[in-house]
């Protein structure tokens, strides 16, 4: 059996939720903001993920592999992208509210698009996952 670690980074996003810790695709526990817990895994291949949900954003894969008496570490972080695509989605929304307003029909499609954008990058890219030992 092997000891994995995970360390979540104090942050405002998301912060009142417990990210899932996810090892080949099943939920093994949970890590609250600013906390760190550690799980038993069994030895061989393994790839880990960590997040709120498909929805609320999940971090990249991380494959390892596990040997007997291993103690391994994973931090995760708000990745820098989350703000990038916050910042897509205020822009987008305010260019489709103007272009509503105006009735200018393709500055309301420009910034529907824009916004659907920054929320793509924002849920898919918003957490950052690395092994760390």
């Amino acid at each position: 059996m092997t000891q994995i670690t995970v360390t979540r980074s104090a942050n405002f996003l998301g912060m009142a939720r417990a990210y899932k810790v996810i090892v080949d695709g099943r939920e093994i526990g949970r890590v609250k903001n600013n906390a760190t817990e550690t799980f038993t895994i069994d030895n061989g291949s393994h790839e880990m993920k960590v997040g709120i949900s498909a929805m609320n954003g999940m971090s990249n894969v991380v494959k390892f592999e596990a040997s007997e008496g291993d103690d391994l570490a994973f931090t995760t972080t708000m990745n820098p992208l989350l703000i990038v695509g916050l910042l897509f989605s205020l822009f987008g929304g305010g260019l489709a509210g103007y272009g509503f307003a105006q009735e200018v029909t393709s500055q309301l499609f420009l910034g529907m698009g824009i916004l659907f954008a920054g929320v793509i990058i924002a849920s898919i890219y918003s957490i950052k996952l690395k092994q760390t030992v």
